[in-house]
Parts: structure tokens; sequence; C-alpha cells
């Protein structure tokens, strides 16, 4: 049984001024996050995660901060963090496929993007991903079924019609192409009317 050491200056009433001091830094990390604000909110959960690095929830939040701020690599080093505290968090491997996304590493973003998938294959925005993914892959085919699923469940997603029609075209399949464009071009016009 192991038993818990006092040291000096840390006596009862400091867990509880530590914990308070976590809960804060996570808010302002994740009002950061809201804002948008990417390098703030990776201070702000850097703190929490020096206060409790076995934490899931700071650990992941750390690593969207990071690919908030465009910082790929250190995204996937957070997120395998997570991995090492809880195998099966989907928002894990969604976060290290979209950082291997933005590294143009397409073949190493699929995995982790699947696993993710795979946890819950209602969530549009992994579908699309892997669609991007497979796109940059040069897996065509592929890219086209995840695209073809987005726009299944969110028919005016217009970012899913464009790349859909840019697939289409590297398929070969021009009037299914045309067709895709301009759904995506009507759905621009209604948000801009």
């Amino acid at each position: 049984m192991a038993m818990a050491v006092i040291l000096p200056g840390c006596g009862p009433g400091t867990k509880s001024s530590s914990s308070d001091e976590f809960t804060r830094q996570m808010n302002v990390g994740k009002n950061y996050l809201e804002k948008g604000d990417g390098t703030k909110a990776i201070e702000a959960f850097g703190k929490a995660v020096g206060l409790e690095p076995a934490h899931p929830d700071a650990q992941l939040n750390l690593a969207n901060a990071h690919l908030l701020a465009g910082q790929s690599e250190s995204a996937i080093k957070s997120a395998q963090e997570v991995l090492k505290l809880n195998s099966n968090e989907a928002a894990a491997h969604y976060i290290i496929g979209c950082a291997q996304l933005r590294l143009s590493n397409f073949e190493a973003a699929v995995p982790a993007l699947q696993t993710a998938k795979d946890a819950d294959r209602t969530i549009n925005a992994v579908s699309f991903q892997m669609g991007r993914a497979y796109q940059g892959w040069g897996r065509f085919e592929d890219a086209l079924r995840e695209f073809e699923e987005v726009v299944q469940w969110e028919t005016n997603h217009p970012a899913a019609h464009y790349t859909m029609s840019q697939v289409l075209i590297r398929l070969g399949r021009t009037e299914e192409a045309n067709k895709a464009l301009e759904t995506h071009r009507q759905i621009q016009a209604q948000k801009t009317a």
C-alpha cells in the first residue's frame, strides 16, 4: 500500500487548490478554442496537463489546440498520449488522422480515421476527412464512396459536393462531376442569399 507523502507547502487544502487551478486552466483553454486561438489554448491546456498529466480530457484538448494552431506533429504526439490512457478514444484517432492529412501523409491518415469511423459511423466529419485522405492518396473510388456517404446524410454539404466533383473528374465521369459542381454552386448561392 502506497503512503501519501506531504511535502513542505503541500499540506491540507493544496489538492483542492490544485484541482481548482486545473479546472480553471481547462476552462480558459476551452474559451480560447471556441474563439479559434489555438496558441493561447495550447498554453492553458499545457498548464492543465502539467497539473494532471494522466487526465485524458486535458491531453485531448491539448491535441485539439495543437491541431487548431497548425502544429500537426505536436497534435499527433498529444493524441498518442491520450491513446496511452485509453486506446479506444475515437477523438484521438480522428485528431491523428486530421494531423496526418495536414502533413500530406494520406496513407497514414486513413487507418487513424478508419478507427475513429469504426467507433461511430454516424459522424459525417470523419467520413469527409477519410474522403480527403483517399483523394490525396490517389484512391479515387474510395474517396468517392466516402463523399457519397457524406452527402447521403447531409445533402447540403457544400465541400463534399465540390470535392466529389473533383474526384469524379479524376475518374473520367465528367457529366456526374458537372452535376456535383452545380449542386455545390446552388448550395453556395443559397448561403449568400
